[in-house]
């Protein structure tokens, strides 16, 4: 698993999966955006599209190309009840958002290990140096 950078990627998608340009290692990259939704703006009453309710971030997966094999949603775990109180409403939204997006039927709930077994490798995903979400720039500058 892997950070989806923007200048790495040069106008790709982050919703494919990618092989590693040293190794036979497939990597599965971070959907930026999207998880930046649920974890950094969800209860951000400033934003544009607050508030973010399950059925409206549902809708907004199922906009993505039938052909998009993977829509990668990663969250550090203390972004539930550390980040976000449960008074933001996001647990109720953690349980209504498999409902809201299983009603299409072209979506599923796979583990890291499906995704790798049932779709393949569509281009290298070359990363000269560590990156890191940590900071807005993708890069490692807020680990020294």
């Amino acid at each position: 698993m892997c950070e989806g950078v923007e200048k790495i990627l040069k106008g790709r998608t982050s919703n494919s999966i990618y092989q590693s340009t040293s190794n036979n290692l497939s990597l599965l990259l971070r959907n930026a955006s999207l998880s930046d939704d649920i974890a950094f703006r969800f209860d951000d009453a400033n934003w544009d599209k607050y508030p973010l309710t399950a059925d409206k971030f549902a809708e907004w997966l199922h906009l993505h190309p039938k052909e998009t094999d993977v829509i990668n949603l990663m969250l550090d775990y203390e972004t539930f009840g550390v980040h976000k109180k449960e008074d933001t409403g996001i647990f109720e939204f953690l349980k209504a958002l498999p409902n809201s997006v299983l009603v299409n039927d072209n979506f599923i709930f796979s583990t890291p290990s499906v995704v790798l077994n049932q779709y393949s490798v569509k281009d290298v995903y070359d990363v000269p140096s560590t990156i890191s979400w940590e900071d807005g720039a993708g890069s490692n500058g807020v680990w020294f």
